[in-house]
């Protein structure tokens, strides 16, 4: 992957964003968008994130992304493997956000129920999301 990724947010707001390439996928639509399949999302506050979709697509992998505050430890759940973990530093450590994203260390097949989960060190504020990426 080579290019640039630009975020804008609508308000001031302490954020992470995690950018991955991914290869053998369908690029069909605008831009590569046909492969993007569900997606889903949750925020909490524990040691636990989870966010759960349906996938619809045989052989799809399941990728998510989560954001936390604070800076505890993290912990990919089972049968996924983290990717990146960036800690967002300076100032309090309420103040930071730490991101982290993970993928599924095998493609679903048949399409089904997928659950995205981490632990983390410690309770913390968190927001979670999930995306199926399709095959050709």
């Amino acid at each position: 992957f080579s290019g640039t990724v630009t975020a804008t947010l609508g308000s001031s707001a302490r954020a992470t964003i995690i950018v991955s390439a991914y290869a053998n996928t369908n690029t069909s639509g605008s831009s590569g968008s046909g492969a993007i399949g569900v997606t889903g999302n949750a925020t909490g506050l524990s040691a636990t994130p989870s966010s759960n979709i349906t996938t619809d697509y045989d052989g799809s992998l399941v990728v998510s992304g989560l954001a936390t505050q604070g800076s505890p430890t993290v912990t990919a759940g089972s049968s996924q493997t983290i990717i990146q973990t960036l800690d967002a530093s300076g100032g309090a450590a309420s103040n930071h956000v730490t991101g982290s994203g993970a993928r599924r260390n095998s493609a679903t097949s048949p399409a089904g129920s997928v659950t995205s989960n981490y632990t983390l060190g410690s309770s913390q504020n968190w927001a979670i999301i999930s995306i199926e990426i399709k095959k050709p």
